[in-house]
Protein backbone atom coordinates (compact mmCIF):
# COMPACT_ATOMS: atom_id res chain seq x y z
CA UNK A 1 0.00 0.00 0.00
CA UNK A 2 1.18 3.13 -0.71
CA UNK A 3 0.56 6.51 1.26
CA UNK A 4 0.29 9.71 -0.43
CA UNK A 5 0.21 13.07 1.63
CA UNK A 6 -0.76 16.21 0.16
CA UNK A 7 -0.51 20.00 1.42
CA UNK A 8 -1.51 23.09 -0.04
CA UNK A 9 1.02 25.91 -0.18
CA UNK A 10 0.26 29.61 -1.11
CA UNK A 11 3.93 31.04 -1.96
CA UNK A 12 4.64 34.52 -2.06
CA UNK A 13 5.13 35.83 -5.49
CA UNK A 14 8.77 36.08 -5.05
CA UNK A 15 8.75 31.92 -4.19
CA UNK A 16 6.40 31.18 -6.94
CA UNK A 17 8.59 32.84 -9.34
CA UNK A 18 11.40 30.67 -8.79
CA UNK A 19 8.97 27.26 -8.18
CA UNK A 20 7.74 28.27 -11.70
CA UNK A 21 11.89 28.29 -12.83
CA UNK A 22 12.60 25.27 -11.32
CA UNK A 23 9.79 23.48 -12.91
CA UNK A 24 10.37 24.93 -15.99
CA UNK A 25 14.15 23.91 -15.48
CA UNK A 26 13.23 20.65 -14.85
CA UNK A 27 10.42 19.88 -17.39
CA UNK A 28 13.00 20.84 -20.48
CA UNK A 29 15.49 18.75 -19.04
CA UNK A 30 12.68 15.58 -18.75
CA UNK A 31 11.87 16.52 -22.65
CA UNK A 32 15.86 16.40 -23.65
CA UNK A 33 16.81 12.91 -21.83
CA UNK A 34 13.41 11.83 -22.84
CA UNK A 35 14.10 12.81 -26.83
CA UNK A 36 17.71 10.96 -26.10
CA UNK A 37 15.48 7.63 -25.59
CA UNK A 38 12.90 7.59 -27.68
CA UNK A 39 14.61 8.72 -30.92
CA UNK A 40 17.53 5.77 -30.10
CA UNK A 41 18.18 3.00 -32.59
CA UNK A 42 20.45 0.20 -32.84
CA UNK A 43 21.56 1.15 -36.08
CA UNK A 44 23.10 4.80 -34.65
CA UNK A 45 26.25 2.89 -33.43
CA UNK A 46 25.65 3.91 -30.05
CA UNK A 47 25.28 2.45 -26.96
CA UNK A 48 21.35 2.43 -25.43
CA UNK A 49 21.22 6.00 -22.77
CA UNK A 50 21.57 4.84 -19.51
CA UNK A 51 20.87 6.64 -16.58
CA UNK A 52 24.75 7.43 -15.66
CA UNK A 53 25.97 7.79 -19.40
CA UNK A 54 23.03 10.04 -19.35
CA UNK A 55 24.16 11.38 -16.69
CA UNK A 56 27.63 12.34 -17.53
CA UNK A 57 26.40 13.28 -21.07
CA UNK A 58 24.29 16.06 -19.61
CA UNK A 59 26.06 17.51 -16.73
CA UNK A 60 27.78 20.58 -18.73
CA UNK A 61 23.59 20.92 -20.36
CA UNK A 62 22.17 24.17 -19.60
CA UNK A 63 18.92 22.86 -18.41
CA UNK A 64 21.24 20.23 -15.95
CA UNK A 65 22.99 23.55 -14.81
CA UNK A 66 19.37 25.40 -13.75
CA UNK A 67 18.51 22.54 -11.31
CA UNK A 68 19.85 21.45 -8.30
CA UNK A 69 22.28 18.60 -8.62
CA UNK A 70 19.96 15.98 -6.74
CA UNK A 71 16.84 17.21 -8.17
CA UNK A 72 18.34 16.67 -11.79
CA UNK A 73 19.81 13.19 -10.87
CA UNK A 74 16.31 12.31 -9.34
CA UNK A 75 14.73 13.20 -13.21
CA UNK A 76 16.96 11.49 -14.66
CA UNK A 77 16.55 8.45 -12.58
CA UNK A 78 13.07 8.92 -12.62
CA UNK A 79 13.16 8.72 -16.42
CA UNK A 80 14.65 5.62 -16.55
CA UNK A 81 12.30 4.02 -14.18
CA UNK A 82 14.74 3.61 -11.70
CA UNK A 83 13.39 6.94 -9.41
CA UNK A 84 12.64 7.48 -5.78
CA UNK A 85 15.74 4.84 -4.64
CA UNK A 86 15.60 6.76 -1.17
CA UNK A 87 12.45 5.54 -0.46
CA UNK A 88 12.13 1.94 -2.03
CA UNK A 89 15.81 1.46 -0.35
CA UNK A 90 14.26 1.76 3.28
CA UNK A 91 13.50 -2.23 4.67
CA UNK A 92 9.89 -2.69 5.09
CA UNK A 93 9.32 -4.13 9.01
CA UNK A 94 6.62 -6.19 9.33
Amino acid sequence: MKLAKSCVINPSSDVALVLGQLTYAAWKLWNIANYERKTWTKESGIPYPNWFEQKKRLKEHFWYKNLPSQSAQELLHTLTGLGGHSINSKKQVG
